[in-house]
């Protein structure tokens, strides 16, 4: 993809709260500019003439759909060809997706309810699950990070011929300004990302307790999830640390120091944070999902912290320094130079050409 004018719609508080999804945007947003196009980023909800002029319509997140839908259905209304960023995890079984689809039900009315334009006002009264079947089956493209997150959206009713699998990537530009402290003076453990039940941090605080291994858990909780949030403070005590958020740079910086950098989530996507953990030189604890062992392969460590086996694996992974091949996996397989001979080869369809 060349010389387009290309927009880019993703949540509104991408910058007041950064996650994998900013991080992503800055390096799609970097490389595509590096290709001659022009990107024009707009947070939260758009107007037809912010998209009447361009060539593509790059929306992020499939489930979100009180931060999604309302661009799509703008961009669908003007006959935009629209790239999807699902950014898709399986939400869980039972209560867990009953209660997700809930939250995002009543999102998606609030949101649209106070919309004044006809392609949002077309939809104020679906169900959550009908614009959603909507996202995944009527965009042009969807634009996926793994080969198992296809897989996922394929079995849910997706067109394999729709499907372009554009894995993360590390910016290595980034990684290589910081400098990486040698195996024998780093320290530490680091667990990145908000406070949510489905990242699970309060269960890796239960599990660490009797470890004497303190934690520090970089990042804050989003206004839904403060309840969760207190009860991880509380349950930590004053074993862990809680720096909140920090800048990219920042969270760059703890990685270069720390010896190991554990995730466990009960749904995620690979992660970037844990690209940047591994390309600076950290050991990874995370947790066995499809879509993560398809990225760090035999390099990196598998459990949950209900497992025996968890407290054993913290306490070795912070006295031997990570599999040797991990490093040099992570800078051959998911570097920018990657991304780039995707959106070399990302073309819109003939119908838009």
């Amino acid at each position: 993809m060349r010389n387009k004018n290309i927009a880019f719609c993703i949540r509104a508080n991408y910058r007041s709260a950064p996650g994998g999804d900013t991080v992503q945007m800055n390096v799609w947003t970097k490389i595509l500019r590096q290709l001659g196009n022009v990107v024009s980023i707009f947070p939260g909800m758009v107007t037809p003439e912010n998209l009447r002029n361009m060539d593509a319509v790059f929306i992020w997140h499939l489930e979100r759909l009180h931060e999604s839908f309302q661009p799509w259905s703008v961009a669908r209304h003007l006959h935009k060809p629209i790239f999807l960023v699902p950014t898709y995890w399986r939400p869980g079984d039972g209560m867990v997706s009953v209660q997700h689809r809930l939250r995002e039900q009543v999102a998606l009315w609030l949101r649209l309810l106070c919309q004044c334009d006809a392609a949002a006002a077309a939809m104020r009264f679906r169900s959550w699950s009908s614009c959603r079947k909507h996202l995944l089956t009527q965009s042009t493209r969807l634009l996926v990070n793994s080969e198992s997150e296809r897989n996922l959206l394929i079995a849910e009713g997706a067109s394999p011929e729709d499907i372009i699998v554009i894995p993360n990537v590390i910016n290595t530009e980034e990684i290589d300004a910081i400098p990486v402290e040698p195996w024998g003076r780093r320290q530490g453990i680091l667990c990145i990302g908000h406070f949510c039940p489905r990242k699970n941090q309060y269960e890796l605080i239960r599990s660490a307790r009797n470890s004497n291994l303190p934690i520090t858990f970089l990042g804050t909780a989003r206004p839904m999830h403060k309840v969760y949030y207190t009860l991880c403070r509380k349950a930590a005590g004053t074993m862990h640390h809680f720096p909140g958020s920090l800048s990219h740079t920042g969270i760059l910086q703890e990685l270069a120091k720390a010896r190991l950098c554990v995730s466990v989530s009960h749904a995620e996507t690979p992660g970037i944070s844990n690209l940047e953990a591994a390309a600076l030189g950290c050991n990874l604890l995370l947790p066995p999902i499809e879509p993560v062992q398809e990225y760090f392969k035999a390099g990196a460590y598998y459990s949950t912290p209900k497992k025996k086996d968890f407290q054993d694996l913290l306490l070795k992974l912070i006295s031997q320094p990570p599999q040797p091949g991990l490093r040099r996996h992570i800078r051959k397989h998911y570097c920018e130079a990657i991304l780039i001979k995707k959106f070399k080869a990302l073309t819109l369809p003939e119908a838009f050409s």
